[in-house]
């Protein structure tokens, strides 16, 4: 499923009629990130210089509210602009787009029985994404429901469900 505010829509537009063959130099390892488990939380590691995300990290944020999905969330979060040199801002929604697509086919043939949030959002100049797992006893990082209460950015959110065949964006 996948869900957008108007911005979002708008945003999208402007792909409409855009050529998708362009040169992308960056650090591909955003497109094929290593994703764990630990202690229920699932991370996607997109860079070596992030250590891994351990047992007692986890058992020390325990204490927070929604600890495991803000957990998850930073340590997925990207820019686009952090790993890719050179791209128009169209053309980094569209990389953006193809990397959504990744992370959540390789979500769910690695957790085929859980539920994600992969989430695109944008200012006009800066696009960011991240992931997180949803947990029973937390609430989703942004309100799904009404996505247009966020003025200030484009949001895109696909939840990749078990047994739901994911369509592209």
């Amino acid at each position: 499923m996948i869900k957008m505010n108007k911005l979002m829509e708008q945003e999208l537009l402007k792909l409409k009629n855009m050529d998708n063959y362009f040169d992308v130099n960056g650090k591909l390892s955003v497109f094929n990130p290593e994703i764990y488990e630990v202690n229920g939380c699932v991370i996607i590691k997109t860079s070596d210089y992030r250590k891994k995300v351990t047992s007692e990290q986890v058992e020390l944020s325990s204490k927070y509210k929604n600890f495991r999905t803000d957990l998850e969330h930073g340590r997925s979060e990207i820019r686009i602009v952090d790993f890719f040199d050179g791209l128009s801002y169209e053309q980094s929604l569209m990389v953006a787009l193809d990397i959504i697509e990744i992370w959540s086919n390789k979500l769910h043939a690695l957790f085929p029985k859980e539920i994600f949030h992969v989430v695109m959002h944008t200012d006009d100049t800066d696009i960011t994404l991240y992931c997180h797992k949803e947990h029973e006893d937390e609430r989703p990082w942004l309100n799904e429901d009404d996505l247009d209460i966020y003025q200030s950015s484009a949001i895109l959110v696909r939840i990749v469900e078990p047994g739901v065949t994911l369509k592209k964006v």
